[in-house]
């Protein structure tokens, strides 16, 4: 099997393993925090960079949940 990049994105921005084509969801479609979205909650101050379109797969991540 080969991982696809909302995959690895999912994995790398919340910790938890998913199916290809999720973004930020867990395999059962339940919307998962990222890192990016804890920080915010404890008030650090964020941003999101990326050298690809911020609707890349891998970017949105960090801050989209979609099946």
């Amino acid at each position: 099997m080969i991982t696809d990049s909302a995959t690895i994105g999912t994995a790398t921005a919340t910790g938890v393993k998913t199916y290809n084509g999720a973004v930020g969801i867990d395999p059962q479609r339940k919307p998962q925090k990222s890192i990016l979205a804890y920080c915010q909650e404890k008030g650090y101050a964020t941003a999101l960079l990326a050298t690809s379109s911020i609707l890349d797969a891998t970017t949105a991540s960090f801050y989209a949940n979609i099946k």
